[in-house]
């Protein structure tokens, strides 16, 4: 037995599975690309947020009100007092 040394804990536990730290920081990056989207999604959609306790979200869909932010510059094009049911 030899004696354990820095290097060879490096070389042990980075170099000799840098593939697995590769796929690592690939999965990290496409969850915070995907926690993103979700964001960009939930503010499109008008949700808003209070806290209810220590650092938690509790979400309140306004969308189901009718308030939704994804389709407003189409609404504003149509003709006032139209239906939008038939556009």
């Amino acid at each position: 037995m030899g004696t354990f040394t820095a290097t060879y804990f490096l070389k042990t536990a980075f170099w000799d599975k840098r593939g697995l730290w590769t796929a690592t920081l690939a999965v990290a990056y496409f969850a915070r690309c995907w926690e993103n989207a979700g964001y960009h999604k939930a503010e499109m959609m008008k949700v808003s947020s209070r806290l209810s306790g220590p650092n938690s979200k509790v979400f309140i869909l306004n969308s189901l009100q009718g308030h939704s932010r994804m389709f407003a510059d189409r609404q504003k094009q149509l003709p006032p007092h139209s239906d939008l049911w038939k556009y």
